[in-house]
């Protein structure tokens, strides 16, 4: 890659590349404002350099009608902003509680079953860093 050996404001003496392009984005990756990022399913980053494993919060339809809902509740803010965000919120509540009850029953079942095995438990753990890593 040539560079230019002029300086800018934002890296005086630096080199700047000539032909820098634009790197393309992943909207997929990016949270689009029609999203439901905590029930939307997704590809979980993996721990290591190994083949990222599909994972959901909630199944298909679930996540379908959360967005669903949300591009329509989305798409009334200019016509009523009041109403809008108090649909949102109720939205919001009731994708809380849909995940709440989730965890709820998982944790229910490590409790139960004593000898769970460890694949159920790795399992459920993966569930586990899956939302915390969406939430920070």
């Amino acid at each position: 890659m040539r560079t230019d050996s002029r300086a800018t404001a934002a890296s005086p003496g630096r080199a700047v590349p000539r032909d820098t392009k634009p790197v393309p984005v992943d909207s997929k990756k990016m949270p689009a404002d029609r999203s439901v990022p905590t029930i939307a399913p997704e590809v979980e980053a993996p721990a290591s350099p190994s083949v990222a494993e599909p994972i959901s919060l909630l199944s298909q339809e679930a996540a379908s009608e959360f967005r669903s809902r949300w591009d329509t509740i989305q798409s009334g803010f200019v016509d009523d902003p009041r109403r809008t965000v108090q649909e949102a919120a109720e939205l919001v509540e009731e994708a809380m509680a849909r995940l709440a009850e989730f965890f709820a029953e998982k944790r229910e079942h490590v409790k139960r079953e004593e000898n769970m095995a460890t694949e159920d438990l790795r399992q459920t753990l993966r569930h586990y860093r899956l939302l915390l890593n969406r939430l920070f």
